[in-house]
């Protein structure tokens, strides 16, 4: 497994050393065991984040309450999480999920376990609950001894113990993450992830205001925490994705405009083999997958392979210079165009990005895929190259 890289980051004030004896793995160890420890908890704190296609930082201020249930088998706790920005909020009491729109004056309930898990692993109000006081700290990042010392500084006035895990990459181009951890309790008190992909940035940085855990009047409040009755109450439909189209199912037809600005219709391309890419800038996986694509096109164009990557989000930012540098850093050659949502979600399907489709020069689907993996251009290019050889 490839070890990750510990370094001590120097932040704010004229950093000191800590003994020794402190290391990245014994800061780590204690704050594990104390969070452990704690049986409720109430914290509120500040997130601020910014997707690489944003160029402003979003701030929400938020407010978790929570007690922990080793029988709950979904999330071993019970909790309330409140975005006060938006006036939204959601609360588990381990039979049901209860999201809260203040603003509309309506409450929609789950019962279904797959809706519960999609609205909290699957919705950014769920990154409160990540903050690691009910989570496992990432303790598989310590197993690497080439760290630097912890140092310590000051944040938010208190004295911090300050931790920096780079995941992959570098601080040009890579995954990190920074933890700032109370040097007194151990209890971390803020957390910043970063990825950096092409000059691009994306990151989400929470910091705890206030926190108060093993306390009765947590509980108290967890229980009788309640919205007015005037509020319309109803019940969500069990979610499930729809299953891609079926291969020999003829591919619907489409009208797009690509990023140069011409029209163009499925139906009145003349390639042997298509493969549609159904991506968007701020998805990672669909970055992730381009240069690959590219690979494949350059590979099978002259073979009778077209490559197709329709975008049903980014139309607004399509003549903003931030989306222009975005294309120009990754040498795309072969077609990028903006489709509805209509056409991706409820003519294909898609309900993951990317999402991969070979359609036949009669419209007929051939292969279909989600996802990005290592061995995508290897899979999909077996494929392709099996088709192409035989028609």
């Amino acid at each position: 497994m490839k070890k990750h890289c510990l370094i001590v980051l120097l932040v704010f004030l004229l950093p000191v050393f800590v003994t020794a004896q402190i290391t990245p793995k014994s800061v780590m160890q204690n704050a594990r065991r104390n969070c452990l420890a704690i049986s409720n908890g109430k914290y509120e704190l500040i997130r601020k984040f910014k997707f690489f296609s944003d160029r402003d930082t979003i701030v929400q201020v938020g407010e978790v309450v929570f007690e922990k249930n080793k029988a709950d088998n979904l999330f071993a706790l019970h909790f309330w999480l409140e975005n006060k920005t938006d006036s939204f909020a959601r609360f588990y009491d381990g039979k049901q999920m209860f999201t809260i729109n203040h603003s509309e004056k309506n409450v929609i309930i789950d019962t279904a376990r797959q809706n519960m898990i999609n609205g909290i692993r699957g919705n950014m109000i769920g990154n409160y609950l990540s903050f690691s006081y009910t989570d496992t700290l990432p303790m598989r990042a310590l197993d690497d001894t080439s760290y630097r010392p912890v140092f310590d500084a000051a944040y938010n006035n208190k004295d911090t113990l300050v931790i920096f895990i780079q995941l992959s990459g570098n601080n040009d181009s890579g995954e990190w993450i920074r933890w700032f951890f109370d040097a007194k309790t151990y209890y971390p008190i803020a957390k910043e992830v970063r990825l950096v992909n092409d000059n691009e940035v994306q990151y989400e940085h929470f910091f705890v205001t206030s926190y108060s855990f093993n306390k009765q009047e947590n509980i108290k409040w967890l229980k009788s925490k309640k919205w007015p009755s005037t509020y319309t109450e109803s019940y969500r439909k069990p979610y499930v994705p729809p299953a891609l189209l079926a291969n020999e199912t003829i591919a619907p037809d489409w009208v797009a405009e690509t990023v140069t600005g011409d029209s163009i219709r499925f139906t009145d391309q003349k390639a042997k083999l298509y493969l549609i890419d159904f991506w968007y800038r701020a998805c990672g996986p669909c970055v992730k997958a381009m240069p690959h694509l590219q690979a494949l096109h350059e590979k099978y164009k002259d073979k009778g392979l077209q490559v197709i990557g329709l975008n049903p989000y980014d139309y607004k930012d399509k003549d903003t210079q931030p989306f222009k540098d975005f294309l120009s850093r990754r040498s795309v050659s072969y077609t990028l165009a903006f489709i509805t949502i209509q056409v991706a979600a409820k003519e294909y399907n898609v309900s993951g990005y990317p999402t991969f489709y070979l359609v036949d020069a009669d419209r007929k689907i051939v292969h279909s895929d989600v996802g990005y993996h290592e061995n995508l251009e290897e899979a999909i290019g077996e494929i392709i190259s099996n088709y192409l050889d035989s028609h």
